[in-house]
């Protein structure tokens, strides 16, 4: 058995290179670069830096179009999910997940519990769906890429509890417009996730994020009528005008 080794030059990118020339560089800013950071570091914050993007959508739909969503960040963090693994999949996981969720907390509705407890068990059963889940994702190979540390769980119990009070508080119909709203940020978010080098650049450039403090000042500042309520309240204004 022979072994041959020869040196490839290659133009591609290379961390350890990179790591060389930031040495050399006398600069503040150039010691604080991310590259520098482990390699399982940098991964986490390419993937945290997308966040803040995704709360720029959010708050879009919301203050000025007028969307109405479950909780402030579900939707960002469904975005997340869908982009680890497919919005198909991700959005087909959930919906299985929430509906038997929804189940559960209706079996235990008839116990009485108090709401701790009641919240407790919840999540419980979607940790115990979870493993079973991913136990035959491994037999079966349905998403190869399906971690669930990146699921949020603690979110989704908290998101099961809520649609189950809102469905019998303001019914069926009302709640899967809020849902479907829900859904409709966290495409919109995920298409956003999914622009090519978008993290690389927020990851070599994280002052950008000055930027995004920017942008979500200045939609905080809309005070005007949300475009939903222009088209609600369009009959109203016909009346009022001569």
């Amino acid at each position: 058995m022979q072994f041959y080794n020869q040196r490839i030059l290659s133009e591609e990118f290379s961390i350890k290179e990179y790591h060389k020339e930031l040495k050399k560089k006398e600069s503040v800013f150039m010691s604080l670069s991310l590259f520098l950071l482990p390699i399982s570091a940098q991964n986490v914050f390419r993937f945290l830096l997308l966040i803040p993007l995704g709360v720029i959508v959010l708050a879009f739909f919301r203050n000025i179009v007028g969307i109405k969503t479950f909780g402030i960040f579900m939707p960002i963090l469904l975005a997340l999910f869908f982009k680890e693994t497919s919005f198909l999949f991700g959005i087909s996981f959930f919906v299985l997940l929430v509906g038997m969720g929804v189940l559960e907390r209706k079996v235990l509705e008839k116990m009485h519990l108090l709401v701790v407890p009641r919240l407790a068990i919840i999540l419980t059963l979607v940790i115990i769906f979870l493993l079973i889940f991913t136990a035959l994702n491994k037999e079966m190979k349905w998403q190869g890429s399906f971690t669930p540390a990146v699921f949020p769980i603690v979110i989704t119990t908290i998101f099961i509890e809520r649609f189950s009070i809102m469905a019998v508080e303001e019914g069926l119909k009302k709640t899967l417009l809020v849902l479907l709203g829900t859904f409709f940020i966290a495409l919109c978010a995920y298409l956003f996730f999914c622009i090519p080098k978008l993290d690389l650049i927020l990851f070599t450039y994280p002052e950008l994020l000055l930027c995004v403090i920017a942008l979500l000042i200045l939609i905080g500042k809309y005070t005007n009528y949300r475009l939903l309520e222009i088209v609600r309240f369009q009959e109203i204004w016909k009346k009022r005008t001569p």
